[in-house]
């Protein structure tokens, strides 16, 4: 079940804004399955190389929908928008390109767009979810399949899915962070939490109000945990960084937080168990395919994670 054979066939669309190109939509290609994934947005002037980015998302979100088995295939819109004063302007403009892909693809929220974006865009576009009538943000979900994930690795490796004597670490406090913080603060007051963001004054709230150390971004690598969360950005992480850690679980929450090759052989060296993005922070996708089709059970889809996390570490553990 685990060893999946995907072959990823993209096609990318350049989005033009006056003949010019401002962004990109990467879809699965030859598959009569709607592509979803979030908007990302770039709050500065065009750069090429974010096509590079948004294949590779969109891969990670196909990835995601094959694991989770949704009726979908995986997307990713990546924009660029020179000056917050033109942010409806080129979100406008963005509805229109959707349109004009007849449902391929459908957005949701993602790093720089928000439930306010979606709200927005619904006035153009019915291709799309996370917009305030439909449910909204969802990463309460996708936290929720990160802490299952979390739970299933730690009965794994410590043979005990209790999270109280424990030591976490969450690098970025978002989205995703923030809520990953409040499920596991409700999980146990025992658990020691620590968190870092580049934040402070975002960082000082969230320490004071869920009773977690901090750390300055850069020494975040380097504290000594059970579990480490990456939830910041993209392409962070290179083999500097992974050298560095002292955790025994890594448990990507972010996108490819990654940056360069041979990452899970770097893990595997160090002793370190990897959940991979695709596998752990499906809850979004999945909840977003909920919003769109409803025809599913979200709740037992969500709990399934559990499952398909432990027959994960099972099966790559034996190769």
């Amino acid at each position: 079940m685990m060893a999946k054979n995907l072959s990823w066939k993209a096609q990318c669309i350049t989005l033009k804004n006056h003949g010019k190109p401002y962004g990109y939509i990467a879809m699965a290609k030859e598959n009569t399955c709607p592509s979803l994934g979030g908007l990302r947005i770039l709050e500065r002037k065009y750069n090429p190389a974010s096509l590079s980015l948004c294949l590779q998302l969109a891969k990670t979100m196909q990835l995601k929908a094959e694991y989770a088995n949704l009726p979908l295939s995986g997307g990713k819109a990546v924009i660029h928008i020179p000056s917050s004063k033109e942010r409806k302007y080129f979100l406008r403009k963005l509805a229109d390109d959707i349109n004009c892909l007849q449902g391929q693809y459908i957005t949701s929220v993602d790093i720089g767009s928000s439930q306010d974006d979606m709200d927005f865009l619904h006035q153009y576009t019915k291709h799309l979810t996370s917009y305030t009538s439909v449910g909204g943000d969802p990463s309460f979900y996708t936290a929720q399949t990160v802490l299952l994930s979390i739970k299933a690795a730690c009965d794994f490796y410590f043979q005990d899915a209790s999270l109280d004597s424990k030591h976490i670490v969450i690098q970025g406090i978002g989205k995703v962070g923030s809520q990953l913080l409040t499920l596991l603060r409700k999980q146990s007051s025992q658990l020691k939490i620590t968190i870092t963001d580049t934040d402070m004054s975002k960082l000082s709230f969230y320490a004071s109000e869920y009773v977690a150390d901090t750390c300055h971004p850069s020494e975040v690598y380097s504290v000594k945990s059970d579990v480490f969360i990456s939830a910041a950005n993209s392409h962070i992480i290179g083999a500097s960084e992974i050298k560095q850690l002292r955790c025994h679980i890594f448990a990507a929450a972010a996108n490819n937080p990654f940056k360069g090759g041979c990452i899970e052989g770097l893990m595997k060296e160090r002793g370190i168990v990897l959940l991979p993005d695709y596998l752990i922070n499906s809850g979004g996708l999945i909840y977003c395919a909920y919003q769109y089709y409803k025809t599913f059970d979200l709740e037992k889809k969500i709990r399934d994670t559990y499952q398909s996390v432990s027959r994960y570490l099972d099966f790559s553990c034996c190769i």
